[in-house]
């Protein structure tokens, strides 16, 4: 069963790989404006990538596990209506702050950092 420390342990290995996926890219890019060989950060890059999207994976397997630890079970097998229209809410809410330049500081693992915390007070 997950608790709050492990899904913030996930979390922050998926930062952690984020971290270090941006300086590999980065690095990529200057090899790449230099005229170096690439093929070794190119590989490291597609690793790193792999990386990141299974941590993200575990993070979420542990969140969604411990939210339904967390909630009794009142029948329905499928989204309600109320969680489409949020999800529907979210996703507008997300992409108008895009437009806006709201967050674009921040990386991906801050601003799941930020929702936990918020879903936590």
């Amino acid at each position: 069963m997950s608790d709050w420390n492990e899904v913030k342990n996930l979390i922050e290995e998926q930062g952690r790989a984020w971290q270090e996926f941006k300086r590999t890219n980065d690095e990529l890019i200057q090899a790449k404006a230099d005229g170096k060989a690439v093929a070794d950060l190119e590989a490291k890059l597609a690793n790193l990538s792999v990386a990141v999207d299974e941590a993200k994976s575990r993070a979420d397997d542990a969140f969604e596990e411990m939210k339904a630890s967390k909630r009794p079970n009142l029948g329905g097998g499928g989204d309600s209506d109320v969680q489409k229209e949020a999800k529907s809410f979210n996703d507008a809410l997300r992409a108008d702050m895009q437009s806006k330049g709201v967050g674009a500081s921040m990386d991906e693992s801050e601003i799941l950092k930020e929702l936990v915390f918020k879903i936590l007070h």
